[in-house]
């Protein structure tokens, strides 16, 4: 196949493990962070045109990039939709922004409902994608009213209850569509007590998760009733290694290493940990984390939890 001429803000080959928090992966085949609506719109046509898939990058977190690298068109909205304006208590924040940066500039608007945000180190635009939140009342689907996204090259507002909100899951992540900014709505409190709150957040996080480590965050969805950490712990998880790679010995649901570490060390870590629990408990753990590859996509990452 003939290499694609690609518009002027496109690049090619551009390397992804930077762009994440496990600092793991190849290139993206074609990528773009467009400066303006127009030239979000134009690579999105021109993506379509040529049968390209596409996917959204937002921070990086919570996301395992094949060694191989990723096909298609990566989108990267930290330019474009990084901006935020706060009405009374209405917050309308792009998909770009951060999640930490959303928490503070609430907190400095004595606006409370997001205080959780502080320690996800994730893009509204992700968040929303995964429902990121600490509980089913600490989460983004509390706060939402409606979500603004790029369908094909139509901007649409979707209202909140057009959204299915799951656990570590909405249907935005599946619909085909590009988030490009979020509509929240807070409530007021004292400036003091939302920043005691973060600071106790922030505290809980640094003392139980390894956050001085390239790592993607929790690895595998909580099951019902428990927790993934404790389970990969009491299976002998905290065992588990890999010449560059390691469970964590700070908490199981997370996976560490020295900076060379490949995919592949990644994924045997899982599906170890995943073995592990099913044949001390009979639990199937889920991954939280998402793979992006151009191989084939990872049983581990095609089977769900029971």
């Amino acid at each position: 196949m003939s290499p694609l001429s690609c518009p002027p803000q496109i690049s090619e080959q551009e390397p992804l493990g930077p762009r994440t928090y496990f600092r793991i992966g190849g290139s993206a085949e074609y990528f773009t962070e467009p400066d303006s609506f127009e030239s979000l719109t134009e690579s999105v046509d021109w993506a379509t045109s040529n049968s390209l898939q596409i996917q959204v990058l937002g921070a990086g977190s919570n996301l395992l990039v094949d060694d191989l690298g990723v096909d298609g068109l990566t989108i990267s909205l930290r330019e474009l939709s990084n901006s935020i304006a706060v009405n009374g208590t209405s917050i309308t924040v792009g998909s770009g922004f951060m999640l930490p940066a959303l928490a503070k500039t609430a907190a400095s608007n004595k606006l409370s409902g997001v205080e959780f945000c502080i320690g996800i180190p994730g893009t509204v635009g992700g968040g929303l994608c995964s429902n990121a939140g600490i509980s089913s009342e600490a989460s983004l689907a509390s706060v939402v009213s409606a979500v603004s996204v790029l369908d094909g090259t139509q901007l649409k507002l979707v209202e909140k209850t057009d959204i299915d909100w799951n656990y570590r899951n909405t249907s935005l992540a599946s619909d085909n569509v590009i988030i490009v900014d979020a509509h929240l709505q807070l409530r007021t409190a004292a400036r003091e007590t939302i920043e005691l709150e973060m600071r106790k957040l922030l505290s809980a996080r640094k003392a139980t998760q390894p956050t001085a480590e390239p790592n993607a965050g929790s690895i595998f969805k909580n099951p019902p009733g428990d927790f993934a950490g404790r389970l990969i712990d009491a299976a002998g998880g905290k065992t588990l290694e890999t010449e560059n790679a390691r469970v964590s010995l700070m908490h199981a649901n997370f996976i560490t290493h020295n900076g060379r570490a490949t995919s592949s060390e990644i994924l045997y870590l899982m599906n170890e940990s995943q073995n592990l629990v099913r044949n001390s408990f009979g639990i199937i753990l889920e991954p939280e984390i998402k793979w992006w590859g151009t191989s084939k996509t990872p049983e581990i990452f095609t089977v769900n939890s029971g």
